[in-house]
């Protein structure tokens, strides 16, 4: 599904529930388009961001690999629920 189509799918969804709630009676034009263009900028610079991350999310991935092959705990040990955790 293009971005366009998704933008205007949420925009519809953001009235829908702006008007069900009676939060506003009364939309203008530009109320629309303004919604519109946030959402379709929103979806555009978060492909932006995701290309950015992408080599940060992989190297993580593959240093997590690498620790759970050495046996290294990668996820901090949590006091069950038996513990006094207040006597620490």
């Amino acid at each position: 599904m293009e971005k366009r189509e998704v933008a205007l799918g949420l925009t519809k969804i953001y009235f829908e529930e702006l008007l069900r709630s009676g939060v506003r009676r009364q939309m203008e034009l530009d109320d629309l388009i303004n919604a519109y263009v946030y959402t379709l900028s929103r979806l555009e610079k978060t492909d932006k961001e995701m290309e950015i991350m992408q080599p940060a999310i992989k190297k993580e991935e593959t240093e997590l690999e690498k620790d759970v092959k050495e046996g290294v705990p990668v996820f901090p040990e949590f006091p069950s629920f038996d513990e006094d955790i207040t006597k620490a």
